[in-house]
């Protein structure tokens, strides 16, 4: 928790990897989703 916000990364903010060309990997490259309260907002810092 940071401010009384449950804090989930599932972005990224570097490019695809080795290990992820792999296994099919694409990533979502600085997209941060915020959730509070129940409501989402998306944070693109590309």
């Amino acid at each position: 928790r940071y401010k009384g916000v449950h804090l989930i990364n599932s972005g990224t903010f570097q490019s695809q990897t080795e290990f992820q060309k792999i296994y099919n990997i694409v990533p979502t490259c600085a997209q941060v989703p915020v959730i509070n309260n129940g409501s989402l907002k998306m944070l693109d810092f590309s």
